[in-house]
């Protein structure tokens, strides 16, 4: 059996808690958690140059 790390399921049970929450920090963290994917999915965050940076980032951001 895999062990699931503590940080992603501290993001799961955030994300499960702000499910019906609406208004500005909301769809600014929304929009937040998109940015995070695209950078992902196009896989930026391995990078030479900006992956780093955003490793960094990650890590002080929710």
């Amino acid at each position: 059996m895999r062990a699931v790390r503590a940080p992603f399921v501290h993001q799961q049970a955030w994300e499960i808690e702000d499910e019906g929450k609406r208004g500005p920090a909301a769809f600014a963290r929304d929009q937040f958690c998109n940015l995070r994917a695209e950078v992902i999915r196009r896989e930026w965050h391995q990078t030479r140059f900006i992956g780093g940076e955003l490793r960094w980032l990650g890590k002080h951001l929710p």
